[in-house]
């Protein structure tokens, strides 16, 4: 027996593998793409003999690797001793194929193995349950890594879902974890309004703290964008309260002084002036017509 199936042959300086071995005929893994040969002296084989064979299947390092590189030592003999790489079998892909993500019932159409950020910012944001989010993308050893921050929806937010079941390539996988739980602001609040209402009153407020406000709508095709209400931010306010520790002290035979502090409520807005009046009588009737007042 000549030769047997797997045997590493080379026909004019080419490599092929043979597949295939009948009585008077073999068959190679490829077309032979070498230079004619004479049909009357036909062409000379040589295969592999007098040594060994390492087969060597790369376990971690997935795709269509490049080929090794062997060379010989200063201690290589025999009779002409070669030696030979031969790729066996090409590498799959690591990974290729869709995925499909969802948040809150809503999925999203199937997303090519290697989605842009942008592209996978548009098709969350297409969502029913989504609002705005913010998508970047970093390389990993044989995928991506993509990090979604929610940039309209608030607090610790339920996980978003995953259907990786058409991605294709060796142990291909994909998961969603979370990276930051979400947190809602001890000030934040929110509330739900009729589509037949174009006011809301918003109480139980701090007075003085500024607050933003913003709104959007939604129908059956999900959450538009926000829209800010302005002035902002705006702080509740209210009159200020009156002056404490209010005393007169006489200061000769024609005048009084008045001494006082600052209110311990300001109504949420600083005091820009004091009005002081004097009168006769204690109803300060007579205070604007007689000119008792200053500012």
């Amino acid at each position: 027996e000549l030769l047997k199936v797997g045997d590493h042959i080379f026909i004019i300086n080419e490599t092929a593998s043979v597949t295939s071995v009948s009585i008077n005929s073999f068959t190679i893994a490829n077309p032979y793409m070498g230079p004619s040969t004479d049909k009357e002296t036909g062409v000379v084989i040589y295969k592999w003999a007098y040594g060994f064979e390492w087969i060597v299947t790369f376990m971690s390092n997935v795709g269509n690797l490049e080929e090794m590189v062997v060379s010989s030592r200063e201690s290589w003999t025999g009779s002409n001793p070669v030696i030979h790489v031969h790729t066996f079998r090409d590498g799959s892909s690591p990974i290729s194929g869709t995925f499909r993500l969802g948040y809150e019932g809503d999925m999203t159409i199937p997303l090519p193995f290697d989605v842009s950020s942008s592209a996978l910012k548009t098709v969350l944001e297409n969502l029913s349950t989504i609002g705005t989010v913010e998508v970047s993308r970093f390389l990993n050893n044989n995928g991506f890594n993509y990090f979604v921050t929610f940039l309209t929806e608030v607090g610790d937010l339920s996980l978003m879902t995953i259907d990786d079941s058409h991605l294709t390539g060796p142990n291909a996988k994909a998961r969603v974890t979370k990276v930051v739980k979400g947190e809602i602001s001890m000030t934040y609040r929110e509330a739900t309004i009729a589509p037949s209402e174009n006011t809301y009153r918003i109480t139980g407020l701090q007075i003085g703290l500024p607050y933003f406000v913003r709104l959007r709508t939604k129908n059956s095709e999900g959450y538009g964008g926000y829209a800010i209400a302005n002035p902002a931010p705006l702080s509740p306010k209210q009159a200020p309260d009156p002056p404490s520790n209010v005393e007169l002290l006489a200061i000769n035979d024609k005048s009084l002084k008045i001494i006082w502090r600052k209110p311990a409520n300001d109504g949420g807005s600083p005091v820009t002036k004091y009005i002081v009046q004097w009168d006769f009588e204690q109803n300060f009737d007579n205070s604007l017509t007689l000119g008792m007042q200053q500012e």
